[in-house]
């Protein structure tokens, strides 16, 4: 098995832990798919791109910089009119998005998986309408940088 395996369940780990309440969604790479689903909270953990750093580390070894995306998202349980009641699921959402950066900045190497974990940002807050329901949506950006055997 690959460091990154180990470091995309710590990371699962780490998420769920934050968010008790949330439901793992079956596909983080095509989240407006997801809205047919039953689901009032949702996150997904999706691989992003990765970089070789060149470190010179020593032999059989490549420093690795992967990225993650993590969607989060909370359905919509107000009616279209009702600004505060947007505005309340909005903010909760930005609340339950700074759960996952604490976790990261408390666990910044995640138990000891990568050499640092930081949260880069994250998108705007956009709407996702499906057939069945309606979704408050953000995307959070993880770097983490790690060491693979390559033997």
């Amino acid at each position: 098995m690959t460091a990154i395996t180990d470091i995309y369940d710590q990371l699962v780990t780490l998420i769920e832990a934050a968010l008790t309440d949330y439901v793992r969604l079956p596909d983080p790479y095509n989240v407006d798919e997801n809205t047919e689903l039953f689901l009032r909270k949702g996150y997904g953990v999706a691989f992003g791109d990765d970089t070789n750093t060149n470190r010179k580390i020593g032999c059989n070894k490549v420093s690795i910089d992967q990225q993650f995306v993590v969607p989060i998202m909370n359905q919509v349980t107000t009616t279209d009119t009702n600004a505060v009641g947007h505005a309340a699921l909005e903010k909760a959402l930005i609340e339950d998005k700074f759960k996952i950066v604490k976790a990261i900045e408390t666990d910044s190497d995640l138990s000891g998986k990568t050499m640092k974990a930081l949260y880069l940002g994250s998108s705007a807050i956009t709407y996702l309408e499906g057939d069945r329901n309606k979704y408050l949506l953000t995307e959070l950006f993880i770097s983490t940088e790690y060491l693979e055997v390559t033997t």
